[in-house]
Protein backbone atom coordinates (compact mmCIF):
# COMPACT_ATOMS: atom_id res chain seq x y z
CA UNK A 1 0.00 0.00 0.00
CA UNK A 2 1.82 3.05 -0.59
CA UNK A 3 1.61 6.62 0.84
CA UNK A 4 -1.38 8.22 -1.10
CA UNK A 5 -3.60 4.94 -1.39
CA UNK A 6 -3.53 4.92 2.75
CA UNK A 7 -3.82 8.91 2.84
CA UNK A 8 -7.36 8.81 0.45
CA UNK A 9 -8.49 5.48 2.54
CA UNK A 10 -7.97 8.43 5.60
CA UNK A 11 -9.71 10.97 4.25
CA UNK A 12 -12.55 8.77 3.01
CA UNK A 13 -13.59 7.42 6.61
CA UNK A 14 -14.29 11.10 7.51
CA UNK A 15 -17.19 12.25 7.52
CA UNK A 16 -18.75 14.77 5.34
CA UNK A 17 -17.59 18.16 5.40
CA UNK A 18 -21.33 19.46 5.54
CA UNK A 19 -22.22 16.70 8.53
CA UNK A 20 -19.56 18.25 10.43
CA UNK A 21 -20.59 22.15 10.00
CA UNK A 22 -24.23 20.96 10.60
CA UNK A 23 -23.29 18.97 13.94
CA UNK A 24 -20.91 22.54 14.58
CA UNK A 25 -24.02 25.30 13.93
CA UNK A 26 -26.10 23.39 16.19
CA UNK A 27 -24.21 23.25 19.11
CA UNK A 28 -22.93 26.56 18.90
CA UNK A 29 -27.05 27.13 18.91
CA UNK A 30 -27.48 25.51 21.84
CA UNK A 31 -24.33 27.07 23.49
CA UNK A 32 -26.32 30.24 22.76
CA UNK A 33 -29.31 29.29 24.08
CA UNK A 34 -28.17 27.62 27.25
CA UNK A 35 -26.38 30.70 28.24
CA UNK A 36 -29.39 33.01 27.58
CA UNK A 37 -31.16 30.91 29.41
CA UNK A 38 -28.51 30.51 31.97
CA UNK A 39 -27.92 34.30 32.82
CA UNK A 40 -31.74 34.99 32.58
CA UNK A 41 -32.23 33.20 35.90
CA UNK A 42 -28.83 33.89 37.30
CA UNK A 43 -30.65 37.39 36.76
CA UNK A 44 -33.39 36.22 38.69
CA UNK A 45 -32.91 34.01 41.39
CA UNK A 46 -28.88 34.65 41.86
CA UNK A 47 -25.72 33.98 41.81
CA UNK A 48 -25.42 31.75 45.05
CA UNK A 49 -28.76 29.78 44.53
CA UNK A 50 -27.72 28.95 40.53
CA UNK A 51 -24.72 27.82 41.94
CA UNK A 52 -26.46 25.35 44.14
CA UNK A 53 -28.25 23.77 41.11
CA UNK A 54 -24.59 22.85 40.26
CA UNK A 55 -24.50 20.63 43.10
CA UNK A 56 -27.77 19.25 42.52
CA UNK A 57 -27.25 17.92 39.27
CA UNK A 58 -24.65 15.36 40.67
CA UNK A 59 -27.40 13.20 42.86
CA UNK A 60 -29.79 12.85 40.04
CA UNK A 61 -27.13 11.44 37.80
CA UNK A 62 -25.62 9.04 40.85
CA UNK A 63 -29.30 7.87 41.07
CA UNK A 64 -30.12 7.54 37.28
CA UNK A 65 -26.71 5.60 36.95
CA UNK A 66 -27.77 3.10 39.28
CA UNK A 67 -31.60 2.64 38.13
CA UNK A 68 -30.31 2.90 34.25
CA UNK A 69 -27.53 1.50 34.13
CA UNK A 70 -27.35 -0.80 36.85
CA UNK A 71 -24.39 0.81 38.40
CA UNK A 72 -23.71 0.49 42.22
CA UNK A 73 -24.08 3.07 45.00
CA UNK A 74 -21.85 2.41 47.26
CA UNK A 75 -21.70 4.14 51.10
CA UNK A 76 -19.36 7.24 49.43
CA UNK A 77 -22.15 8.39 47.20
CA UNK A 78 -24.79 7.85 49.93
CA UNK A 79 -22.63 10.12 52.27
CA UNK A 80 -21.61 12.65 50.02
CA UNK A 81 -25.68 13.46 48.73
CA UNK A 82 -25.72 13.76 52.76
CA UNK A 83 -22.96 16.37 52.64
CA UNK A 84 -24.65 17.93 49.60
CA UNK A 85 -27.85 18.28 51.48
CA UNK A 86 -26.31 19.68 54.64
CA UNK A 87 -23.93 21.96 53.15
CA UNK A 88 -26.90 23.35 50.69
CA UNK A 89 -29.54 23.79 54.22
CA UNK A 90 -26.59 25.53 55.94
CA UNK A 91 -25.79 27.93 52.56
CA UNK A 92 -29.66 28.45 52.53
CA UNK A 93 -30.22 29.93 55.75
CA UNK A 94 -34.01 28.46 55.69
CA UNK A 95 -33.65 26.35 58.33
CA UNK A 96 -32.53 29.14 60.62
CA UNK A 97 -35.44 31.37 59.30
CA UNK A 98 -37.89 28.75 60.46
CA UNK A 99 -35.93 27.92 64.11
CA UNK A 100 -36.34 31.84 64.42
CA UNK A 101 -39.76 31.69 63.90
CA UNK A 102 -42.54 32.06 66.95
CA UNK A 103 -44.78 29.09 67.02
CA UNK A 104 -47.71 29.25 65.78
CA UNK A 105 -51.33 28.45 68.02
CA UNK A 106 -53.71 25.93 66.80
CA UNK A 107 -55.99 29.27 65.34
CA UNK A 108 -52.93 30.10 62.95
CA UNK A 109 -52.39 33.30 64.52
CA UNK A 110 -48.82 34.10 65.60
CA UNK A 111 -48.45 34.39 69.56
CA UNK A 112 -48.73 37.58 71.37
CA UNK A 113 -46.05 39.16 72.80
Amino acid sequence: MTRSSSRASALSALPPLTLVLRRVGIAALALNLVCVVYFRIRARAGATNLSRVTVLVLVPAILSGALVLGERVDARHLSGMVLFAVGLAATDGRLLRRRDRPARSAAGAAPER
